[in-house]
């Protein structure tokens, strides 16, 4: 247990981080001048497989399509139509100097997302000095600009150096710091101009700092980040099409739809609460959805329906059902892993090598989940884990593949009963809504949910040294019944926004 009796700030490691395929998207969108078309830009894939570790170097495709979007965005911005971007200055009454250094320096503030220092003042003129040369043009100079900014470190990395003010080893970081954590924290993009402003001000009172954070959770991107945040945290975005049982992409695309509707609800519509997250009896549909899953009749439109005897919180919803699935049959070891992982922070090792098998075919008997799980892993060392995987994971078995309710399998009736050992949500349960109850009501799915977003937080995982936040947030959580967005006010006010180590400082450049 750590001693956490000191007030002095101990933040964790601070690892330079880089912004995420998403983050920067959004941060370019964020750039782009009202009025600005999107359409045709070569936007990043966004999906999180093809995504790079954010404290990895970027991989030379990433390095490709930054490049081709920096300059596809430097050419739309300064495409020479007399407005737009380039219009916001005179260039014959004021000069080409004059407006290169005001909608130069107003860009890379933006960029950078900070005030800009002399050194960048000098690299924006060499810019447009070279971009001048080569295009022969006032715009051609302003793109050299553009396409520096968009795959300048400054931009793709998030640099922290701090304010200079130091408490032992904790360094307090600028106010537009703590911004940018905040901000691509809770939005998953850049500090809107109203933190931006409160930014330019000085540093950000814990006041300040609530406000703000319930303010980005609330706005449209943020709400946004939240709930897809959460819908790829627990691997519901890795759907693939099961042709056989007629799961096609449009079907997946609007499962996925589904679940991130319900978590938004949740949060915001509902009680707000981690346990209304993981047994609330609803779902999001449109008319696809409903007649494909047998949901009552409704009309293309999304809307909520109620299915008190069928749904039980987001791990029953089609998308993550339907991530979990191998072809035509279920994967109960993935649900019961993703669980025991994501939900209670169990540490579940990964099968030994020699220890790796693969289920039979749903045409081969045992012909039951059940079955075909006690015939492959009967063995003493399997056992091992698949003894709490398994019924976690055979919970589900009322879904079949794809979500789809089923009351037998192959004319046998769904056995879904089961024992969860070894947490505090032990105990047993006749279903998945019986399990997920159990696992809601219990002290280490809270303690493990502060932690999901203690590390979203800080872009790594929650480490030994940041005991002490976490202590704090977790007591703070509990008392408040669960309440997801004071949760999120609490991490904003929490030293793991505010500071970092001194010992780990990085270079003015990565």
């Amino acid at each position: 247990m750590a001693d956490c009796a000191s007030d002095s700030p101990r933040p964790g490691p601070s690892p330079l981080t880089r912004l995420d395929n998403t983050e920067l998207n959004n941060s370019i969108r964020a750039l782009l001048p009202p009025g600005t078309s999107e359409a045709g830009l070569p936007w990043l894939p966004e999906e999180r497989a093809q995504n790079d570790v954010m404290d990895s170097p970027p991989s030379s495709d990433t390095v490709e399509r930054l490049h081709a979007l920096a300059h596809s965005v430097a050419l739309r911005m300064t495409d020479g139509r007399g407005e737009g971007w380039l219009a916001g200055c005179d260039v014959e009454a004021e000069g080409e100097a004059a407006c290169r250094d005001s909608l130069g320096a107003e860009f890379l503030e933006r960029a950078y997302r900070r005030p800009l220092t002399t050194e960048d003042q000098e690299e924006l003129a060499n810019a447009f000095e070279m971009g001048r040369k080569v295009g022969g043009s006032f715009a051609s100079g302003m793109r050299a600009i553009v396409e520096l900014a968009l795959q300048s470190p400054d931009f793709v990395y998030l640099l922290e150096l701090g304010d200079g003010s130091a408490v032992g080893d904790a360094v307090e970081l600028t106010s537009f710091e703590t911004a940018a954590r905040l901000s691509y924290f809770l939005t998953g993009g850049p500090p809107d101009a109203e933190l931006n402003a409160a930014a330019t001000l000085g540093p950000l009172s814990d006041e300040q700092l609530a406000a703000h954070a319930r303010r980005l959770a609330e706005s449209p991107n943020g709400r946004m980040a939240l709930s897809l945040f959460y819908t790829r945290q627990l691997g519901a975005d890795h759907l693939a099409e099961v042709p056989e049982l007629g799961f096609d992409a449009d079907l997946a695309r609007d499962a996925l739809e589904g679940s991130r509707r319900f978590v938004d609800d949740v949060l915001f519509n509902g009680p707000g609460t981690l346990s209304a997250l993981l047994t609330e009896p609803s779902a999001w549909t449109n008319g696809a959805l409903a007649a494909y899953y047998g949901y009552s009749a409704v009309g293309d439109d999304w809307q909520k329906v109620l299915l008190p005897s069928r749904s039980s919180g987001f791990f029953t919803q089609p998308a993550f059902l339907a991530s979990t699935s191998r072809s035509s049959y279920v994967s109960a070891v993935q649900r019961g892993v993703r669980v025991l992982r994501q939900v209670l922070c169990y540490d579940v090792p990964p099968p030994p090598v020699e220890g790796m098998t693969s289920l039979p075919e749903a045409s081969t008997a045992p012909t039951t989940d059940r079955g075909r799980l006690e015939a492959e892993t009967r063995s003493t060392a399997c056992q091992q884990c698949h003894v709490y995987i398994d019924p976690v994971g055979l919970a589900f078995g009322n879904y079949d593949a794809v979500g789809k309710w089923r009351d037998d399998e192959q004319g046998t009736t769904v056995d879904a009963s089961g024992v969860l050992d070894r947490t505090e949500a032990a105990g047993t349960f006749s279903n998945a809504a019986g399990l997920m109850q159990n696992i809601a009501d219990s002290v280490d799915a809270k303690s493990c949910f502060v932690r999901l977003w203690l590390g979203r937080a800080q872009r790594r995982p929650v480490v030994a040294s940041d005991a002490c936040v976490e202590q704090k947030l977790t007591r703070s959580f509990l008392e408040g019944g669960g309440e997801i967005l004071p949760l999120l006010e609490d991490i904003a006010q929490s030293d793991a926004l505010r500071y970092r180590s001194r010992s780990e400082l990085p270079p003015s450049r990565p």
